[in-house]
């Protein structure tokens, strides 16, 4: 393996503070992105369109837009001008993601769905699968859901 003399010089607090942050895969690669365009240009900010992102990135370009929006809004990222700014200040980061609705959002969200709430969603559906296999066979019979006629109830009508 030849060593590559083409590097990116990157804080080493910046890079525990991304690890520890609890930002998703893609707003990871998004993050990079925007690294390697700035710091790794020796620049403050960079141009940006989040089609060149996603396709830079190999991402779709609407999950490049929801990890964007997330980055933005917690501070790791910021835009102005046109011109995409990253956020060096690890410290900084850490007061955003603790106020933002990202990852713990989900967690509450997610909260009520306990093991027995969904063994009770189980049963649910089980008995709803019952119902509509009832309902197949009586119109399998070819009355579906009608009563069925009685042999003879007005056989007297027509015997005048």
């Amino acid at each position: 393996m030849t060593a590559n003399k083409s590097f990116m010089p990157v804080p080493n607090a910046l890079v525990e503070a991304l690890m520890r942050s609890p930002v998703t895969a893609g707003q990871c690669r998004v993050f990079l992105w925007a690294l390697r365009h700035t710091l790794g240009w020796n620049r403050h900010s960079t141009p940006y369109s989040w089609y060149r992102v996603a396709k830079e990135t190999g991402m779709n370009r609407s999950t490049v837009l929801r990890a964007a929006r997330f980055l933005i809004r917690t501070g790791l990222l910021s835009t102005k001008d046109g011109r995409l700014i990253v956020q060096t200040d690890p410290k900084q980061w850490q007061k955003a993601l603790h106020r933002s609705t990202g990852a713990h959002t989900q967690r509450k969200r997610c909260a009520g769905a306990t093991l027995f709430r969904r063994a009770i969603d189980m049963v649910i559906d089980i008995k709803k699968k019952e119902r509509s296999n009832k309902k197949e066979k009586r119109e399998a019979n070819g009355f579906a859901g009608a009563a069925q006629p009685i042999a003879g109830k007005y056989a007297h009508l027509t015997e005048t």
